[in-house]
């Protein structure tokens, strides 16, 4: 088997209305790879957030943090582990938002 290395690039860009308005650009993406496996993580964070930016690093972080840690278990079942993953990102939002004093609105 041949190995290759992997070069990644990314980059998150204000929109034109945020541009326009003074907002920050408020996405995160994230990529990490432990020995032979990879993850990447794009987060759209909600402009009407009003730490949107927070929640979005914190969100991508996490995301690709269990997706290298839990391989196996996404591979073999990515349903049932996406599910507990959303149920994970809710916890971690809303102890981040408790630990910044900021309000959390979880939708769905």
């Amino acid at each position: 088997m041949r190995r290759t290395k992997t070069k990644v690039i990314g980059a998150t860009v204000t929109g034109i209305s945020h541009a326009r308005d003074g907002e920050p650009c408020q996405d995160a993406f994230c990529v990490l790879q432990v020995a032979n496996i990879s993850a990447a993580a794009l987060c759209d964070g909600a402009g009407s957030a009003s730490h949107s930016k927070l929640g979005a690093e914190a969100t991508s972080d996490l995301v690709v943090a269990q997706l290298v840690s839990n391989f196996d278990e996404f591979w073999c079942s990515p349903e049932a582990n996406a599910a507990k993953l959303i149920t994970t990102i809710r916890e971690r939002l809303s102890a981040l938002a408790k630990n910044e004093d900021v309000p959390i609105f979880l939708h769905g």
